[in-house]
């Protein structure tokens, strides 16, 4: 970087803090409508305008593109098919998004405010309003539509395999890039999460860009890349609190790269970033400052932080054993995160990233090793700091997915030869075949864990017992709700789960037809379909018992309900759509 674009990063620097506490001061007036909002959009934009962009990415080559687009393709295809049936229903989490963002979307735009995730706990875990937004682009186009809500989870999913191929590439031969993103569209615990763990699976797709935008910063002196991979992670910080950690791992990796170059390090990379971040991050910092619960209680809560400084190493060293053998030999014990008690990674990708992680330790200033390594270690932090009790929680420390993957395409380009250029010998003719076998033998592997064990196994099921009893009556309320039906839900049906369904997802998506719990039995008429429990259908007077009922069953459990309709060909209907 010259003297010249120096200045100029400095100067940008400078206007952009200035832009900064000017939308603090309109942030402080509490005015987060679309003032606010505008500010914030043009504050980024002028930053970004104002950088420069010299040194690019070269232009994708054919066979990158080809590969680009295989990748893609595996990643694509583990993510959508059967999504509405695996897993067997929504979450209650992944619910409550969805009806925080309807009710956002009657309301005033407040884009920097926050939203508790239930609200009969408003002082435990708050969603950020603009995440919601987000979502909101998604679920209102779609009619907030079961499809809808998985794409929440499974387009950033589907997005993290290009963008790490993009981002591999920067650091490692083709070989690698490829092994990288192949191994993470058929990794099981990539696939798992890609399907319900919005806006984790989303912080970890913004990690891949946010690392691949402070390389190009870091090694090819780009102004507007060192600046744009802050605006990346202070967008993160919107979605999910591991961000946190992303934002620890970029600054130590770029501190650490600064300070191991030879020639003089531009500093202005490491203020660009830092500006980025603070414009990106703003109006976060300010909700901070006004109310700090909101956004620190789910942190305080999980934290053992507060343990360590009194003394207390006992949920460290828990952790430490529960988190060491994750990866390769013991893994989550959660239903809903994993085939209970499977390593994270298949075989063939745990020993390529023992060998990548060895080959990483030894070249530890190395761009690709030094990313890695630091992501690596700042994203196992969520885990292995928060409480012991879940542990080992894959959900908390997903964000380091992509580095294990990249740390399998460093093995895999070991084998060009040092400094991973190609070169002709044994272990590079064999680099393709091994990248190759890996890969077959991973989408064998997950395809048979994810879509033949799990739907076979009990404790899947049972783990989302509510969700997924709630599923079976979705589709049986929407059979009714298609044929122009109202439908009434016995009070004794009440959970969580169907509260948020049938409370507020679902009117949203009907919003002509009523769907309502009631506490009595109602007056039958043609047009009202009634699903009670199977109990209260015993003892139904003779008008509701003489029509036709369906038993809508549970797999494990049998019978937990009954759809009665006046309608013979509408049961006939509820009885193919519940699997009754």
């Amino acid at each position: 970087m010259t003297l010249r674009e120096g200045v100029g990063a400095n100067r940008t620097a400078t206007a952009s803090g200035l832009a900064s506490v000017a939308l603090a001061l309109l942030l402080a007036t509490e005015n987060d409508g679309i003032g606010a909002f505008a500010a914030w959009l043009a504050s980024l934009s002028f930053g970004v305008a104002a950088t420069r962009g010299r040194h690019g990415v070269a232009p994708i080559e054919r066979a990158d593109r080809v590969l680009l687009t295989l990748a893609t393709i595996l990643g694509l295809l583990f993510r959508v098919w059967r999504v509405v049936e695996i897993p067997n229903g929504l979450w209650i989490d992944e619910l409550a998004t969805a009806a925080n963002a309807a009710r956002l979307k009657e309301g005033p735009f407040r884009p920097f405010g926050t939203t508790a995730l239930f609200a009969d706990g408003p002082e435990w875990v708050h969603t950020t309003n603009l995440y919601l937004y987000a979502c909101l682009t998604v679920l209102q186009p779609l009619g907030f539509s079961q499809g809808a809500i998985k794409l929440l989870s499974v387009l950033p999913g589907v997005a993290a395999v290009p963008a790490l191929f993009l981002f591999a590439r920067r650091v490692v031969p083709r070989v690698g890039a490829f092994a990288a993103a192949a191994l993470l569209a058929v990794s099981p615990w990539h696939v798992t999460v890609s399907r319900w763990g919005w806006d984790q699976v989303l912080v970890t797709t913004l990690a891949i860009a946010a690392f691949a935008f402070l390389h190009d910063g870091m090694e090819r002196d780009s102004s507007r890349a060192s600046y744009v991979a802050g605006i990346v992670v202070g967008a993160a910080q919107f979605a999910y609190l591991a961000a946190r950690l992303l934002a620890l791992g970029a600054a130590f990796a770029l501190a650490v790269r600064l300070l191991a170059r030879r020639e003089r390090p531009p500093r202005s990379a490491a203020l660009l970033f830092a500006a980025g971040l603070l414009q990106a991050s703003l109006p976060l910092v300010v909700l901070s400052l006004q109310e700090p619960s909101r956004l620190h209680v789910r942190a305080q809560e999980i934290s053992i932080v507060p343990a360590l400084r009194h003394g207390d190493l006992a949920p460290l060293a828990e952790n430490l054993r529960a988190y060491a053998p994750m990866l390769h030999v013991a893994g989550d014990r959660n239903p809903r995160q994993n085939l209970p008690g499977e390593p994270m990674l298949s075989p063939v990708t745990g020993l390529l990233f023992l060998a990548g992680l060895f080959v990483a330790l030894t070249r530890p200033t190395q761009p690709a090793s030094l990313i890695a390594l630091t992501w690596l270690g700042t994203g196992l932090l969520g885990g292995v700091l928060s409480g012991p009790q879940s542990a080992p929680n894959s959900y908390r420390v997903g964000l380091v997915e992509p580095a294990c993957m990249i740390l399998a395409g460093i093995a895999v380009a070991w084998m060009c030869g040092p400094p991973w250029r190609s070169r002709e010998g044994t272990l590079a003719r064999l680099a393709w075949p091994v990248t190759a076998t890996a890969v077959v033998l991973s989408t064998v592997l997950t395809f048979i864990s994810y879509f033949a064990s799990r739907p076979a196994s009990r404790e899947c099921w049972q783990g989302l017992e509510d969700g997924a009893q709630t599923e079976i009556l979705r589709r049986a309320v929407e059979a009714g709700l298609e044929s122009g039906n109202d439908v009434a839900l016995d009070a004794r049906l009440r959970t969580p789960t169907a509260v948020l369904m049938f409370g507020d997802v679902l009117p949203v998506r009907w919003p002509d037809r009523r769907v309502a719990f009631v506490d009595r039995v109602p007056s039958p008429r043609r047009s009202l379909v009634f699903v009670t429990t199977p109990a209260t259908w015993d003892a139904l007077p003779q008008e509701w018992a003489s029509l036709p009922a369906v038993a809508v069953s549970d797999p494990y459990l049998g019978p937990f309900a009954v759809a009665v309709t006046a309608d013979p060909g509408l049961a006939a209907r509820i009885r193919a759509v519940t699997g009754s």
